[in-house]
Protein backbone atom coordinates (compact mmCIF):
# COMPACT_ATOMS: atom_id res chain seq x y z
CA UNK A 1 0.00 0.00 0.00
CA UNK A 2 2.28 2.21 -1.25
CA UNK A 3 -0.64 4.77 -1.79
CA UNK A 4 0.77 5.44 -5.99
CA UNK A 5 -2.12 4.56 -8.54
CA UNK A 6 -0.66 2.97 -10.73
CA UNK A 7 -2.15 2.20 -14.68
CA UNK A 8 -1.58 -1.26 -16.55
CA UNK A 9 -2.03 -1.46 -19.90
CA UNK A 10 -2.77 -4.96 -20.59
CA UNK A 11 -2.00 -5.06 -24.32
CA UNK A 12 1.92 -4.71 -23.36
CA UNK A 13 1.96 -5.61 -19.95
CA UNK A 14 3.25 -2.05 -18.87
CA UNK A 15 2.37 -0.51 -15.87
CA UNK A 16 2.60 3.14 -15.21
CA UNK A 17 2.50 5.24 -12.13
CA UNK A 18 -0.20 8.18 -12.82
CA UNK A 19 0.06 9.29 -9.69
CA UNK A 20 3.52 10.20 -8.47
CA UNK A 21 2.88 12.04 -5.18
CA UNK A 22 1.20 9.38 -2.69
CA UNK A 23 -2.20 9.45 -1.67
CA UNK A 24 -3.20 7.29 1.01
CA UNK A 25 -6.45 6.13 2.18
CA UNK A 26 -7.79 5.60 -1.36
CA UNK A 27 -11.39 3.73 -1.19
CA UNK A 28 -12.82 4.24 -4.72
CA UNK A 29 -11.50 4.43 -8.29
CA UNK A 30 -13.01 4.65 -11.25
CA UNK A 31 -11.59 5.41 -14.98
CA UNK A 32 -13.25 6.49 -18.39
CA UNK A 33 -11.26 5.90 -21.81
CA UNK A 34 -12.37 6.83 -25.21
CA UNK A 35 -10.07 7.43 -28.48
CA UNK A 36 -8.61 10.98 -27.03
CA UNK A 37 -9.78 10.73 -23.36
CA UNK A 38 -7.79 9.14 -20.24
CA UNK A 39 -9.80 10.30 -17.00
CA UNK A 40 -9.23 8.81 -13.37
CA UNK A 41 -11.01 9.67 -10.58
CA UNK A 42 -10.38 8.51 -6.87
CA UNK A 43 -11.56 8.82 -3.62
CA UNK A 44 -9.75 9.26 -0.42
CA UNK A 45 -11.20 8.15 3.02
CA UNK A 46 -10.14 12.00 3.89
CA UNK A 47 -13.26 13.00 1.53
CA UNK A 48 -11.11 14.00 -1.16
CA UNK A 49 -11.45 13.85 -4.92
CA UNK A 50 -8.48 13.29 -6.84
CA UNK A 51 -9.03 13.61 -11.21
CA UNK A 52 -6.76 12.81 -13.56
CA UNK A 53 -7.16 14.18 -16.95
CA UNK A 54 -5.41 13.89 -19.92
CA UNK A 55 -1.72 13.89 -17.33
CA UNK A 56 -3.24 16.94 -14.93
CA UNK A 57 -4.13 16.19 -11.35
CA UNK A 58 -6.62 17.94 -9.63
CA UNK A 59 -7.51 17.51 -5.40
CA UNK A 60 -10.42 18.91 -3.98
CA UNK A 61 -12.41 18.14 -1.04
CA UNK A 62 -15.72 16.89 -1.60
CA UNK A 63 -17.08 15.01 1.50
CA UNK A 64 -16.82 16.51 4.84
CA UNK A 65 -15.79 13.29 6.84
CA UNK A 66 -15.06 9.91 5.07
CA UNK A 67 -15.18 9.70 1.53
CA UNK A 68 -16.55 6.11 0.18
CA UNK A 69 -17.25 5.55 -3.30
CA UNK A 70 -16.63 8.07 -6.67
CA UNK A 71 -17.98 6.52 -10.43
CA UNK A 72 -17.89 7.92 -13.76
CA UNK A 73 -21.29 7.54 -15.77
CA UNK A 74 -20.56 5.30 -19.13
CA UNK A 75 -20.52 8.59 -21.44
CA UNK A 76 -18.24 10.00 -19.73
CA UNK A 77 -20.01 13.32 -19.00
CA UNK A 78 -21.35 12.80 -15.18
CA UNK A 79 -19.52 12.11 -11.98
CA UNK A 80 -20.74 10.92 -8.86
CA UNK A 81 -19.50 10.60 -4.57
CA UNK A 82 -20.68 9.90 -1.82
CA UNK A 83 -19.25 8.90 1.45
CA UNK A 84 -20.15 8.85 5.59
CA UNK A 85 -21.40 12.60 5.45
CA UNK A 86 -24.92 10.92 3.70
CA UNK A 87 -24.33 13.48 0.72
CA UNK A 88 -24.42 12.36 -3.05
CA UNK A 89 -22.38 14.98 -4.97
CA UNK A 90 -22.78 14.94 -8.97
CA UNK A 91 -21.02 16.49 -11.13
CA UNK A 92 -20.59 17.67 -14.71
CA UNK A 93 -17.01 16.97 -16.69
CA UNK A 94 -15.71 19.11 -19.34
CA UNK A 95 -12.39 18.09 -20.13
CA UNK A 96 -10.51 18.95 -17.07
CA UNK A 97 -13.16 21.19 -15.72
CA UNK A 98 -15.58 19.61 -12.87
CA UNK A 99 -19.09 21.82 -12.52
CA UNK A 100 -20.96 20.45 -9.26
CA UNK A 101 -24.59 20.44 -10.33
CA UNK A 102 -26.15 19.56 -6.86
CA UNK A 103 -24.19 20.34 -4.42
CA UNK A 104 -25.92 18.99 -0.93
CA UNK A 105 -28.14 15.81 -1.94
CA UNK A 106 -30.39 14.85 0.77
CA UNK A 107 -30.60 11.31 0.11
CA UNK A 108 -32.13 10.46 3.63
CA UNK A 109 -29.87 7.41 3.77
CA UNK A 110 -26.90 6.94 6.19
CA UNK A 111 -23.74 6.29 4.98
CA UNK A 112 -23.67 6.51 1.02
CA UNK A 113 -21.53 2.92 0.18
CA UNK A 114 -21.61 2.60 -3.37
CA UNK A 115 -23.01 4.26 -6.47
CA UNK A 116 -23.42 3.14 -10.40
CA UNK A 117 -25.11 4.88 -13.16
CA UNK A 118 -27.34 2.80 -15.39
CA UNK A 119 -25.95 1.50 -18.82
CA UNK A 120 -27.51 4.77 -20.47
CA UNK A 121 -26.38 7.31 -18.28
CA UNK A 122 -29.84 8.42 -17.48
CA UNK A 123 -29.75 7.08 -13.32
CA UNK A 124 -27.69 6.77 -10.58
CA UNK A 125 -28.30 3.86 -8.53
CA UNK A 126 -27.09 4.51 -4.83
CA UNK A 127 -26.13 2.31 -1.97
CA UNK A 128 -26.44 3.03 1.63
CA UNK A 129 -25.73 1.82 5.75
CA UNK A 130 -29.45 1.14 5.85
CA UNK A 131 -29.77 -1.50 3.64
CA UNK A 132 -31.59 0.57 1.05
CA UNK A 133 -30.74 0.98 -3.04
CA UNK A 134 -32.17 4.45 -4.56
CA UNK A 135 -32.65 4.93 -8.22
CA UNK A 136 -31.88 8.59 -8.92
CA UNK A 137 -33.04 10.21 -12.33
CA UNK A 138 -30.37 12.51 -13.44
CA UNK A 139 -32.99 14.14 -15.80
CA UNK A 140 -34.92 16.00 -12.58
CA UNK A 141 -32.52 14.67 -9.83
CA UNK A 142 -35.72 12.66 -8.44
CA UNK A 143 -36.24 9.25 -6.36
CA UNK A 144 -37.41 6.88 -8.69
CA UNK A 145 -37.87 3.58 -6.71
CA UNK A 146 -36.69 2.77 -3.56
CA UNK A 147 -35.47 -0.74 -3.02
CA UNK A 148 -35.89 -2.59 0.53
CA UNK A 149 -35.17 -5.94 1.87
CA UNK A 150 -31.71 -5.81 3.34
CA UNK A 151 -31.31 -5.80 6.94
CA UNK A 152 -27.70 -4.79 6.50
CA UNK A 153 -25.50 -2.24 4.82
CA UNK A 154 -25.48 -2.50 0.89
CA UNK A 155 -21.74 -2.07 0.37
CA UNK A 156 -21.50 -3.10 -3.16
CA UNK A 157 -23.90 -2.91 -6.48
CA UNK A 158 -23.47 -4.43 -9.73
CA UNK A 159 -25.73 -3.85 -12.60
CA UNK A 160 -26.44 -5.32 -15.70
CA UNK A 161 -28.43 -5.03 -18.55
CA UNK A 162 -31.18 -7.59 -19.28
CA UNK A 163 -33.28 -7.22 -22.37
CA UNK A 164 -35.30 -10.20 -23.44
CA UNK A 165 -37.02 -10.45 -26.76
CA UNK A 166 -40.49 -10.11 -27.04
CA UNK A 167 -41.87 -12.47 -29.36
CA UNK A 168 -45.80 -14.09 -30.17
CA UNK A 169 -46.46 -17.43 -30.85
CA UNK A 170 -49.21 -18.48 -33.57
CA UNK A 171 -52.03 -17.37 -31.06
CA UNK A 172 -50.71 -14.21 -30.63
CA UNK A 173 -49.74 -14.36 -26.87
Amino acid sequence: QSGYILGLNVSDDRVTKLLHKKALGIQSIDCYVDKHTLRVVAMTNTGHLLSHYNGEWTDRKVHDKFGLCCVLSPDGQFLATGGSDAKIRLFRLEENNIFELNPLCDSKLKWIWCLQFSFDSQFLFVSSSDGVVQMWSLRDWTIKRNYRGHKKSVVSLSLFEYRQKHTRDHQGL
